[in-house]
């Protein structure tokens, strides 16, 4: 059980990271380009960037090679955990890489649609939303990968809790070291 969750934390790392990226690499062109919605709001606002998302992706997709690159030097059955090759592992780690930060931008479309501005924290939504687009783009594109790693309760339960959690902590560090304006 804790294994599986374990495992399924290894697995997700890269996907956890990518918004991290994103932070740290992100800064001018906005992914909008100050377009505004129907509602007259930001589509997403200044703070997704195209420099953050390309970041945010090429980052955390290298973090999920450097893991498999690490794996191999592991027992068998947990290098087995990227479908069995190197190979198979980058369009997996791309696509969660992408659809964490996906994840990350239907958060801020939602949140300017809910009449919230650049750091405001709507609960919950900040913290596990992206990794609910996670899994829904591991489910849809890699099925058995999804099944085979993901669908058990301490997993669909446990994930979220941790990631929850790191989140929380991570966004506090960031901005305790003033990485971040604001703490969630």
């Amino acid at each position: 059980m804790l294994e599986t969750l374990l495992r399924a934390f290894w697995l997700t790392f890269p996907a956890l990271t990518a918004n991290s990226f994103a932070v740290l690499t992100g800064g001018g062109l906005p992914i909008d380009m100050g377009r505004t919605w129907k509602d007259g709001r930001r589509i997403l606002g200044d703070g997704k960037t195209w420099r953050g998302l390309a970041g945010g992706i090429v980052l955390a997709t290298l973090v999920g090679m450097v893991e498999q690159v690490l794996a191999m030097s592991y027992p068998a059955d947990f290098n087995a955990a990227y479908a069995e090759t190197y190979v198979a592992a980058f369009p997996i780690v791309l696509a969660m890489a992408s659809a964490a930060m996906a994840g990350d931008a239907l958060g801020s479309f939602i949140k300017r649609r809910m009449g919230k501005e650049r750091g405001e924290s709507v609960p919950l939504m900040d913290q596990l939303l992206f990794l609910l687009i996670v899994f829904l783009c591991l489910a849809v594109l890699f099925p058995e990968f999804f099944v085979e790693h993901y669908l058990y309760p301490e997993v669909l339960i446990g994930l979220p809790v941790i990631t929850y959690l790191l989140h929380r902590g991570s966004n506090l560090a960031a901005y305790i070291i003033g990485v971040k304006s604001v703490p969630w």
